[in-house]
């Protein structure tokens, strides 16, 4: 949809093989007929880096929202990619269903052995890749060399495109950024009501539909599809 807005045609050709591209749908909106790597990350810490994304990308300064607001303001419909917590029932549902076309990946596995992750995404992606390939995917997918080429992660030429329809006058400059900290836990710094509200919905919305009653039990469900479908390879074994 936004590919429309930002008048790209997203038949025209790529700079690789094969095509790649960013979405927030859904499983049942998304275009399918392709591999899909969906994300996960605990809604708590997902919910502070959209948090120090949406009020700078907006130009909102930081002392204007509070995290409470800010939790309102979603529940009420804010981001229309929807909840994470529909979102995370609705893929890993399709996961179960289709293992060869989706793989989960979480952000917290990410940063724990970002190679071994690396080398379980090629392995879905592209089994023939080499050690070389992999280590070079790792160098340019650390938290460093992505602080460093941060501009290319945070999104200017969709707000280019679309600040006039947001409401927000066109010598404004971008001024967010996706390359935040990087780190796992900093839902710590979230009150006790906003937590709450976060656990309220997941009770609601994962449990009943998933079966699991918070997210390392969620995260235990994706390692056993992981585990089951797509093993992550023994990175001593590539070829040089």
């Amino acid at each position: 949809i936004i590919a429309l807005d930002c008048g790209q045609d997203l038949n025209a050709p790529q700079c690789a093989e094969p095509r790649l591209y960013k979405s927030h749908e859904t499983w049942s909106t998304i275009a399918k007929g392709a591999r899909y790597i969906y994300v996960i990350r605990h809604p708590a810490d997902a919910f502070i880096s959209f948090y120090n994304f949406l009020p700078a990308y907006m130009h909102l300064s930081p002392e204007s929202i509070t995290f409470e607001e800010f939790a309102q303001a979603i529940f009420a419909g804010l981001s229309h990619s929807g909840g994470i917590w529909s979102h995370f029932v609705d893929w890993i549902k399709a996961a179960q269903q289709f293992p060869d076309q989706i793989l989960i990946v979480a952000f917290e596995d990410l940063k724990k052995d970002l190679t071994q992750e690396i080398a379980r995404i090629s392995h879905f992606l592209f089994p023939h890749d080499t050690t070389k390939d992999i280590r070079r995917a790792v160098e340019l997918t650390t938290f460093e060399a992505m602080s460093a080429r941060s501009t290319q992660f945070d999104d200017h030429f969709v707000f280019d495109c679309l600040k006039a329809q947001i409401g927000i006058d066109d010598g404004i400059k971008h001024q967010a950024t996706k390359v935040h900290r990087g780190s796992v836990g900093a839902r710590a710094q979230l009150p006790a009501t906003v937590l709450s509200m976060l656990h309220s919905r997941w009770t609601n919305t994962v449990q009943p539909a998933l079966g699991c009653s918070d997210y390392s039990e969620l995260l235990n469900l994706v390692h056993k599809l992981q585990n089951q479908h797509h093993p992550s390879p023994v990175f001593s074994s590539f070829s040089p």
